[in-house]
Formats: structure tokens, sequence, C-alpha cells
């Protein structure tokens, strides 16, 4: 696939790459572009704004078009992720 922008890892070995428009994947783990239609329930993901991860966990459940994603944490708390919230979703394929 097409890679574009640097490849960084973060502490926590989630793979973010800076995309427009692509998708990536290397060694079962993604990063998404504006749209999250190849994240998939039961995918371990972290939701970062600014530079900061604000949220982790595993999609619960997500639209089919990939606009909306609903994370649930270890914890068991759920909250409802639309990809025009300024957010960058990062996953671990399951």
């Amino acid at each position: 696939m097409d890679h574009v922008g640097a490849d960084h890892r973060s502490p926590s070995g989630f793979k973010e790459q800076a995309t427009r428009n692509t998708v990536t994947s290397q060694k079962q783990n993604a990063s998404s572009p504006p749209g999250w239609d190849d994240v998939q329930v039961g995918d371990a993901v972290q939701l970062s704004r600014n530079g900061r991860i604000e949220y982790t966990g595993k999609v619960d459940d997500r639209t089919a078009a990939g606009d909306i994603v609903w994370v649930k944490t270890n914890l068991g708390r759920r909250r409802l992720f639309h990809v025009a919230d300024g957010f960058h979703l990062s996953w671990s394929v399951r």
C-alpha cells in the first residue's frame, strides 16, 4: 500500500502514521485516514487528539460507513466517537 508521511511508534506499540486518504498496514497494526471504515469490532484502539492519547479500548460496534465507532474500555465504559470529532484512531488488529 502507499505510505505517506512519517512512521512513528507510540509507547504502547500502536503504529501511527500521518496519512492522506490512505490506510496503512504493517505487522497487524494500522492507522486511520479520514473515515474509520477498516477498523473492525474487537480491534484494540487508541484515540488521540492534539498528540495526546485520550481514550483506549476495543471496538464494541461501528457503523457500516465507518464514520462512527463505539469503544469499550477494560472497565466496561462505552463511548461513541464520530470521525468529525477530531480524533486520530490507531488500532491493533485482533
